[in-house]
């Protein structure tokens, strides 16, 4: 499958991705792409994206691996303990345990080493990743230096090489060697990292050794810082003394010649004595207000003075840092947001549902269904085994050369040189097929001769073909319904991963439903099980899809997202329950008129697909 042709659907590809995740990994996760929804969001297992233009896929994509495997392996409540401390744990912890994260994540889908490398690169090129904008504060240079070198040198995207290089040069003469090899030391760990769930548990080890390295780091700067004061200090206090040693002198010299001449005005102190008295006062107050305005002059000049005023400084450990986590990153910046208005582009796809909205029937009304469906189950069955193993069977190949064939000798006479033959086996190609059944409202209405609504006759023929699929060799079986109740989802009583007999014995009330929603959004459902498709093993991938009307809530051309469908290796067919499916499914559909008619509809639907 090529990559422009992964790309032509992103909720197909989407789905694909977190299906094949989910099928590694004991996860749940859940994807879909909303029309309307402005940009990207999660909530840890339910991932949501807007509908992007055809150039920003693969940021959608890259986000969605991203959240994925914090949803698959990330502990958050060993991670939000440690991150609650504050923005500096965080910010150190978020570049530690996506580091992590995205080295488990690639080795369940190595394709998401080359988009997450497209996006970080993308992110360099437009000024959101790789950019310091001249910040020299220890602990922001810090954290620069431990995202873009972690990225660089232990994912290997190349797009920040350049970058690391000049934040470890800034990193070492702002912080000093000695600091920056001790955190090479500890950060020696993360390329042999645990990558598994508990694992994170180790990502918070690491970065609480950082954090209590950050701190020396503080201690250092502040002692250095404080000696540089106290240098400074003293070469002031020196220079004041030398100042103050300057004008003793002058005022000697100036008493001195005050008292020579006291004899000769001693009778004119006596006659300005009254003065005198107020010019002392007024000397007096003068003398206080110069006092108190050199105190302040002090002040404002930097506190120089045999009085010390303390310097309020942030603590390290407080300081604002960047961004570090990507999903963070694209969100604050608008790389994910919707492009243009709900309505220039209408493809969306439904996620799986965790639990089913939707009404079952009673137990008695189960049960004579079920009956019904095994009936139908052993006649459907034959016929597809019958099929199967001729594909799948020994022949002999007439040939100049190999083994005698005694019965063709007599033939040479007549000029038949091949009587040699040699033995093949052709085997038939594994086949996954999922069955999508249409429970809207309309289903309800119609009524069969026996007396079945059109939802208990679609039930009976569904249940019928997955009874006989299952014990098919090479053949898996998955039956999903649209829509979930008024939800816009998809809800999967028989998934890959389970059985129809099994799910039988464990739930089989999910297996009935009795009505559904309103709307029949067949294209978007259609989505969600061809990704669902594409993540199986099996060599070929089919989707039935059972309805009675044509889709709602589209504004695209239905045959033309049918045939988007199957250029991706799903091969669609449609079965159209009194309603002439052909505008879109083409030549690969049937119509059944007669409802009891429809489990050998269905038989001959399969048939054709497995061909």
């Amino acid at each position: 499958m090529t990559q422009s042709t992964m790309q032509q659907s992103l909720g197909v590809t989407a789905t694909m991705m977190v299906e094949q995740i989910n099928r590694q990994g004991s996860g749940n996760i859940r994807v879909s792409v909303d029309r309307y929804a402005a940009t990207a969001s999660t909530d840890g297992n339910h991932i949501c994206l807007p509908v992007v233009e055809d150039d920003k896929r693969f940021i959608a994509l890259a986000y969605l691996g991203h959240e994925a495997s914090h949803a698959r392996v990330t502990d958050m409540k060993a991670f939000r303990a440690f991150a609650k401390q504050g923005p500096l744990h965080q910010g150190v912890l978020n570049i530690i345990e996506d580091i992590r994260i995205e080295r488990s994540i690639v080795r369940v889908y190595p394709g998401l080493r080359n988009l997450l490398g497209q996006l970080v690169a993308h992110l360099v090129q437009e000024g959101t990743m790789g950019t310091t904008d001249g910040e020299k504060h220890p602990v922001v240079v810090f954290v620069n230096w431990l995202l873009h070198t972690r990225r660089a040198w232990v994912l290997r995207q190349s797009a920040l090489d350049d970058i690391a290089k000049e934040d470890d040069a800034l990193a070492r003469s702002i912080l000093g060697d000695d600091i920056m090899d001790r955190a090479e030391g500890i950060l020696e760990c993360l390329p042999t990292m645990g990558l598994d769930f508990k694992a994170t548990a180790e990502a918070v080890a690491v970065a609480e050794q950082i954090i209590d390295l950050i701190r020396e780091a503080e201690e250092q700067h502040n002692d250095q810082s404080q000696q540089e004061e106290q240098k400074g200090d003293s070469g002031d206090d020196q220079d004041q003394g030398e100042s103050q040693g300057s004008g003793q002198g002058s005022q000697d010299e100036g008493s001195s010649g005050d008292a020579e001449g006291d004899s000769g005005s001693s009778s004119e102190s006596d006659a300005g004595e009254g003065s005198d008295s107020g010019s002392d006062s007024g000397d007096s107050g003068s003398s206080e207000g110069s006092d108190s305005g050199k105190e302040d002059d002090l002040e404002q000049n930097g506190g120089k003075s045999s009085r010390k005023f303390k310097k309020i400084v942030q603590p390290w450990i407080n300081t604002p840092v960047p961004d570090t986590d990507l999903g963070d990153v694209l969100q604050k910046h608008g790389h994910l947001d919707r492009s243009g208005s709900p309505d220039v582009e209408l493809k969306d796809t439904f996620s799986f549902a965790r639990f089913s909205h939707l009404p079952t029937y009673t137990g008695e009304t189960r049960g004579v269904l079920a009956a019904e469906a095994s009936a139908l189950a052993g006649a459907v069955r034959r016929s597809l085994r019958a099929l199967l193993e001729g594909q799948a069977r020994n022949r002999r190949d007439p040939r100049r050369q190999g083994r005698l064939s005694s019965g063709s000798l007599p033939t040479v006479m007549t000029g038949n040189h091949r009587v040699f033959y040699r033995e093949e086996f052709a085997r038939a190609q594994s086949c996954a097929i999922h069955i999508l059944l249409d429970v809207s409202g309309s289903m309800t209405a119609a009524e069969s001769e026996r007396g079945f609504s059109l939802m208990a006759e679609s039930v009976i023929a569904t249940h019928a073909m997955m009874e006989a699929l299952e014990p098919l060799k090479g053949v898996r079986s998955a039956l999903s319904v649209f829509p979930n109740g008024e939800e816009m989802e998809v809800w999967s009583p028989v998934p890959f991963s389970e059985t129809f007999s099994g799910v039988k014995r464990k739930r089989a009330a999910s297996l009935y439903p009795a009505a559904g929603g309103v709307c029949t959004p067949m294209l978007q459902s259609l989505r969600a099980v061809a990704g669902n498709l594409l993540a199986q093993p099996e060599q070929r991938k089919i989707a039935i899809v059972v309805t009675d009307g044509e889709p709602d809530r589209t504004g695209e051309c239905p045959a033309e997202a049918v045939e988007e469908v199957r250029k991706m290796g799903v091969s669609v067919f449609g079965v159209g329950l009194g309603v002439d499916l052909s505008p879109i499914f083409g030549d690969q559909y049937v119509t059944v008129d007669k409802l009891e008619a429809l489990s050998g509809e269905l038989r001959k639907a399969a048939r054709t697909v497995l061909r």
